[in-house]
């Protein structure tokens, strides 16, 4: 006869052991589940908010109705221009409805643009800067300037954000906005 048939104290205290001890472990598994438990709730929580972000935000990641701009960096030296010819006109519409569907709205790092509705060759851009890059946690505004013989020549470009000319973040954006792109 086994000694578990026996029926001694010691046997079947141990084969108790086992049972104590798994239940045991089982506690300790739901102690270390804890952790789990909340990493998996933060990460559910920091995705509803990056969905909430993208559904708010998408409607205003472009917009052409802007009648007049607060301030933009190329309009008293340009406002008197006539838009461009029927092609340049044709080409700005083109890139600019692509551009309507296309700029990133994401949590962590988004563009948004709006452009003059009568003067198409004025535009604003906001970028918020991504993660894990020098410019993380900036948000940049631009101004653009299209001229007459875009795309032949490259638009121009001024950085507003430049701590009123106290910062030159890399050697294409320089401390007076200018913004160079070729």
């Amino acid at each position: 006869m086994d000694s578990k048939a026996a029926g001694n104290g010691s046997s079947a205290a141990a084969a108790a052991a086992p049972t104590t001890a798994a239940a045991a472990g089982a506690k300790d598994s739901k102690t270390a589940a804890k952790p789990t438990d909340a990493k998996a709730e933060a990460l559910a929580e920091r995705l509803k908010l990056e969905n909430e972000y993208v559904q708010l935000l998408t409607p205003y990641r472009f917009d052409m109705e802007v009648e007049k701009f607060a301030f933009q960096h190329y309009w008293k030296e340009h406002s008197h221009e006539a838009n461009g010819s029927p092609a340049w006109v044709r080409h700005l519409a083109t890139e600019y409805s692509d551009l309507s569907k296309s700029l990133p709205i994401n949590y962590d790092s988004s563009v948004f643009m709006r452009v003059h509705e009568s003067k198409m060759a004025f535009a604003q851009m906001i970028i918020v800067a991504p993660p894990d890059t020098p410019y993380e946690g900036g948000t940049f505004l631009f101004d653009m300037w299209f001229p007459p013989q875009y795309p032949a020549v490259a638009p121009k470009v001024n950085l507003q954000t430049t701590g009123g000319g106290s910062h030159r973040f890399n050697p294409n954006l320089y401390h007076c906005g200018k913004v160079c792109l070729r």
